[in-house]
């Protein structure tokens, strides 16, 4: 950003650089983990050891859990009238049709009962109770064919007020189809799990998030956010649930066609730093994400939410590639199936932590200091980056970070 002096006036010009997307605080190319000889690395003046597959894959996906329920006490909410209205908005279109069919069935049914408690709706004209119900359907729909007509001050009381309930259900059912109908439809998928392995020497968070009609219909101006939510203990022994901003690499893109992979970096600042997954377990840590953007047919904003627990968060595991590209026909294919698989792969993991798990053991005197493995999951071996290559090597201050999957 330079200051140039226009008519008495100081006027700064900032670089195209300047108008980047705001990224985490520290630098792609600084390395805080500085690695030691055997194999291990050390952050903070805490020591870390390389492993693999430290916990295992939930059984039952995040979506398909039970939801915590929330009761609130000595408050009045919206009540019957609040949920129905949500449950209009958020059911499915086909859904609200039958509903509306059978409402329209059932309140004619009503009316007609009326008419033949009366007597019938068309002065003596026998038919009894269908000739009450099909003037009834009628009336409702004003199509009128001329052949039952009301008779009577009564039959004609109970018409009047049909046809102010008919006026305002009609009105109603009209602007909740247009509704239906005006709001973006978008199909999306989160991975069902999130891995922590290294990435360019440093332990990342990663998770995945699709837009299943992208090949049709692209998501513009897209911004993902991430919160860190559990339960900590102050110096005062009070125990409170704060939330924290988790930052993302990459938190904002043009546009997504297609899976973003998204990734924050476990660094000294961040509120995952040092922690094992035993620890999130213990305070009860949860992760919601929340992905915007923008529909480009119906220019509507659109949101989705995630909630991944702790049970979710594999330690030192990688997704699968899922992305091909088929140069016959300059085709970019996506496999779903392998949106939430995961595989072992290399991460720091605290030190402390692995020496309580139960398969794992560190060593440094019987291995000349490099982790033994006694369990059939967990895996310790030489880091195959120097601290000399690091130092040596220098990202650019502002690059792109691409994730390759071997």
């Amino acid at each position: 950003m330079t200051s140039t002096i226009i008519g008495g006036v100081s006027v700064e010009k900032h670089s195209l650089m300047n108008h980047r997307p705001r990224r985490s605080s520290i630098s792609l190319g600084e390395h805080p983990y500085q690695e030691t000889k055997d194999g291990g690395c050390i952050c903070m003046s805490r020591r870390y050891v390389r492993v693999k597959s430290v916990n295992d894959k939930p059984q039952i996906p995040a979506e398909e859990r039970k939801k915590l329920n929330i009761k609130n006490l000595h408050i009045y909410d919206s009540g019957c009238g609040g949920r129905i209205y949500k449950h209009i908005l958020q059911g499915s279109l086909w859904l609200v049709l039958t509903e509306m069919t059978l409402y329209i069935f059932l309140v004619n049914i009503l009316f007609g009962c009326i008419y033949w408690i009366l007597g019938g709706c068309c002065g003596g004209v026998e038919g009894g109770f269908w000739d009450d119900f099909n003037f009834s359907f009628q009336t409702f729909t004003t199509v009128g064919y001329g052949t039952l007509s009301p008779q009577g001050p009564a039959i004609n009381t109970v018409v009047f007020f049909q046809g102010i309930h008919n006026l305002i259900i009609t009105t109603i059912f009209a602007g909740v189809v247009f509704t239906k109908f005006i709001r973006p439809k978008w199909k999306f998928k989160f991975s069902d799990v999130m891995v922590v392995r290294n990435v360019r020497s440093v332990p990342t968070l990663e998770f995945r998030f699709g837009n299943v009609e992208g090949a049709y219909n692209d998501l513009l101006n897209v911004t993902a956010t991430a919160y860190l939510g559990r339960f900590e203990t102050d110096p005062d022994g009070q125990r409170f649930h704060p939330t924290h901003t988790l930052e993302l690499v990459t938190e904002c893109k043009h546009s997504v066609r297609g899976v973003w992979t998204l990734q924050h970096r476990i660094m000294p600042n961040t509120p995952l730093f040092n922690r094992s997954a035993k620890d999130m377990e213990e305070d009860r840590t949860n992760i919601h994400v929340a992905v915007t953007g923008i529909d480009p047919i119906t220019e509507e904003s659109v949101c989705k939410i995630m909630l991944y627990e702790a049970k979710d968060v594999l330690f030192g595991y990688q997704f699968k590639d899922q992305v091909k590209f088929i140069p016959e026909n300059f085709t970019l294919t996506f496999n779903y199936a392998n949106l939430s698989e995961v595989e072992p792969a290399w991460t720091y993991y605290p030190a402390t932590a692995a020496k309580r798990h139960p398969a794992i053991a560190v060593d440094s005197d019987k291995n000349n200091g490099q982790s033994s493995n006694v369990g059939a999951r967990m895996e310790t071996e030489k880091s195959p980056l120097k601290t000399s290559d690091m130092t040596r090597r220098r990202q650019p201050k502002y690059g792109t970070l691409i994730a390759v999957e071997k």
